[in-house]
């Protein structure tokens, strides 16, 4: 099964005044499987809210236009079922945070992620962002980006760079920091 992972990378000053940005898996006609938000369409983003899966189209709408990075993977044959699995757990999650840190919640990238790795893609070897029991480790869609560059799968699509690591890392943190003070909850 051939999917596209479209990627919408980190805007202006992000949180504040800018886009953290955003991942969403498709199949080749422009099906979604992944594309979660924290409000209906039509909506004021959130950070934190319903899960809400968007059409392909709404999706382009709310990220105001083409992605910055496509990139495309091949789930193998017997990694369908974990990686089918694996979506719809994160579609029936209640929950979409910025930094989800239990099992009840999800957000874009760590959808995308936790279903790649399902799906037998590398990505993450090190499980970095994996979480474990009470773990806090964010993952933003630029770090997904990454982890596919890092595999050296190329993109079919790009209009724009990725951020650096450092950057990544550090946007990562800033974001785990907000919610650790409570400053959304």
């Amino acid at each position: 099964m051939k999917i596209n992972i479209s990627i919408w990378g980190w805007k202006g000053i992000g949180i504040v005044w800018g886009r953290v940005g955003h991942v969403m898996i498709s199949t080749l006609d422009d099906e979604v499987i992944l594309s979660q938000y924290p409000h209906q369409y039509g909506q004021e983003p959130v950070p934190s809210g319903p899960n809400t899966k968007f059409s392909f189209d709404d999706t382009y709408k709310i990220e105001r236009g083409e992605p910055d990075v496509i990139f495309r993977v091949t789930i193998e044959n017997q990694f369908i079922d974990s990686f089918t699995a694996t979506v719809n757990d994160h579609v029936s999650r209640k929950i979409w945070d910025w930094d989800p840190i239990n099992p009840a919640e999800t957000h874009c990238a760590r959808a995308a992620y936790e279903a790649l790795k399902a799906g037998g893609i590398l990505i993450d070897q090190e499980n970095a962002y994996k979480i474990g029991y009470n773990e806090k480790n964010e993952i933003l869609p630029n770090s997904i980006w990454y982890l596919l560059d890092d595999l050296g799968i190329k993109p079919i699509t790009q209009t724009k760079d990725n951020l650096l690591q450092t950057l990544i890392e550090d946007n990562e943190k800033v974001i785990a920091f907000i919610r650790k003070k409570g400053f959304w909850t």
